[in-house]
C-alpha cells in the first residue's frame, strides 16, 4: 500500500480476506480515482456509509437502490433511509421510521412529503404514544377528521399525486441545469392553480381516517356521489363541533 501498487494489494487482500483490509483498500483506491474497483472494495469491507458518499457523487441509482436494501438488512438504518430519501421511495422511508419506532417522525414526514400516508401514521402513532399517555394520544387530530385544522390540506393531496405522475422519470445527472427550476417549484401553488379537485384523485391517493394500507375502504363513485358529500357535510359539522375541545387540550397539553 506504501507504494502504491493497488492491484498487487488487491490480490492479497482477496487471498487473505478481512473487512478492514477492504475498508482501508478501498480508500486508497477511492483517492487514486479508480471508482469501479472502490465501489468493489468498499462492498466487500460492507462499508455503507462511503458506499453512500461514493454513489449519491456519481449519481449511480441502481447503486443506491441495491445499497438501500443492504444497509437496512445490515440493520444501518441512516444509510437507508438517506438512500430511499434521495431516490424518491417515500413508502420506504415512511417503513423504515415506522420499524424504528419513530411514529412521530413519520407523521411529520408524511406530512411534508406523502400527505395520503398522514392518516395511517397519525393511527399508529396514536397507537404508541396511549401506551403512555392516553389523554395526549387522544389530542392527536387526524386532518381527514379535522381538515379545518390543517390548512391547504387538500391542496397537498393534489400536489403529491401530481409529482407522482413524473417522479418515474429517469432523468440524467448531467441534465441537472435543464430541471433544475423544478426543484425550487411551489407545488401547493401548482396544484392551486391546476384547479383540480381531491375528488378526482384516485382512492390511493386521499387520506382518509382510520386508513392502514390494505384496510382502506375503496373510494365511492357514481350513484354514491351524493352520499359522499352528505357524509362530508356531517364530518364537517362534527369537526366544527370538535374542534374547540381539541384545541384546549392541545393547548392544555403545550402548558403542561
Amino acid at each position: 500500500m506504501g507504494l502504491g501498487k493497488l492491484e498487487e494489494c488487491y490480490n492479497i487482500v482477496l487471498a487473505a480476506e478481512s473487512d478492514t483490509k477492504w475498508k482501508q483498500l478501498g480508500d486508497l483506491v477511492l483517492a487514486a480515482g479508480n471508482f469501479k474497483l472502490a465501489a468493489e472494495c468498499l462492498n466487500r469491507a460492507k462499508d455503507h456509509s462511503a458506499l453512500l458518499l461514493l454513489y449519491s457523487c456519481q449519481g449511480d441509482r441502481a447503486g443506491m437502490e441495491t445499497l438501500a436494501k443492504e444497509a437496512s438488512q445490515a440493520g444501518r438504518t441512516n444509510v437507508a433511509f438517506v438512500c430511499n430519501y434521495l431516490l424518491g421511495h417515500t413508502s420506504e422511508c415512511l417503513n423504515l421510521l415506522v420499524e424504528t419506532g419513530r411514529t412521530p417522525e413519520a407523521a411529520f414526514f408524511a406530512r411534508t412529503y406523502a400527505p395520503s400516508q398522514v392518516s395511517r401514521m397519525v393511527e399508529l402513532w396514536k397507537e404508541d404514544l396511549t401506551k403512555v399517555n392516553a389523554k395526549a394520544a387522544e389530542s392527536l387530530a387526524d386532518p381527514a377528521e379535522y381538515p379545518n385544522l390543517f390548512t391547504d390540506f387538500d391542496l397537498g393531496l393534489i400536489a403529491e399525486h401530481q409529482a407522482s405522475q413524473t417522479k418515474s422519470q429517469r432523468l440524467p445527472a448531467a441534465s441537472y441545469r435543464q430541471h433544475s427550476g423544478s426543484l425550487v417549484s411551489n407545488l401547493i401553488e401548482q396544484a392551486r392553480s391546476s384547479g383540480a379537485s381531491v375528488h378526482d384523485l384516485p382512492a390511493s391517493a386521499r387520506s382518509a381516517p382510520g386508513r392502514t394500507g390494505a384496510d382502506a375502504a375503496p373510494a365511492n363513485s357514481g350513484t354514491e356521489d351524493g352520499a359522499d358529500k352528505a357524509a362530508e357535510a356531517a364530518a364537517a359539522a362534527k369537526a366544527a363541533a370538535d374542534a374547540k375541545a381539541k384545541q384546549e387540550a392541545t393547548i392544555f397539553l403545550q402548558v403542561l
